[in-house]
């Protein structure tokens, strides 16, 4: 549309509607020219501000607004005000409010401070579940990646055989117990000594292969 003079206004009008559905849109630099490119910045100058974020420590889960979003660098949100936090396991939520003004910038830095510890778990079978202090936290479901397999392998196991990663938060100081539970399996029980939690630190535990239980039955007709 932007090619032909009487339909421009067409193209506007769409990379409106592409920004109001995404603001993070970008168009792509290679194919368009630099009329559209011009076009495309003035309206998101005039529809749209940024945040530059900062996070201390990486990778946790980034909300807007009450909607999940992947943490980056920076990301634009139409103006006015938003409510932002930041949180990761082992670690306090922080909640800040970002007041966003059309083509300006504003920062929201991100320092979690240290409440508890993780442990991470993988099982043998996918679906085992997982129970802490007596409490259900729920199934250890999904596939491992190719990167366990140095540790599946002693167990007889590809690495597809176990869970994907299980991540316990919020284990507070002291002595705890784990226990798994599946079907047709025996279950285990383990306790997690005192010094995974002296002092806060995210623990990653060996792989638990959980055992087929059998038992006999006799018939006598």
């Amino acid at each position: 549309d932007d090619r032909v003079p009487e339909k421009r206004p067409n193209a506007a009008k769409r990379l409106e509607s592409l920004l109001d559905l995404a603001p993070d849109y970008d168009i792509d630099r290679t194919l368009a020219t630099t009329r559209l490119s011009a076009v495309f910045d003035a309206l998101r100058a005039a529809k749209l501000g940024s945040v530059q974020f900062s996070f201390q420590p990486e990778g946790g889960l980034l909300k807007v607004d009450g909607r999940a979003v992947a943490p980056a660098a920076s990301k634009r949100l139409p103006p006015g005000a938003h409510l932002i936090s930041y949180a990761k396991p082992g670690y306090e939520t922080q909640e800040v409010s970002a007041t966003v003004a059309a083509g300006a910038t504003t920062t929201a830095d991100f320092k979690l401070s240290r409440v508890s510890s993780t442990l991470t778990v993988f099982v043998h079978p996918s679906g085992a579940e997982v129970f802490f202090d007596g409490k259900s936290l729920g199934k250890a479901t999904g596939q491992a990646g190719p990167e366990l397999s140095p540790h599946a392998e002693p167990l007889g196991l590809k690495p597809e055989e176990l869970s994907a990663a299980f991540v316990i938060g919020d284990v507070k100081a002291g002595k705890h117990t784990l226990e798994l539970r599946a079907g047709c399996f025996k279950p285990v029980k383990v306790e997690i000594a005192e010094t995974y939690t002296a002092p806060f630190a995210d623990h990653t535990l060996a792989p638990f292969k959980l055992l087929p239980s059998k038992g006999a039955l006799t018939v006598t007709s």
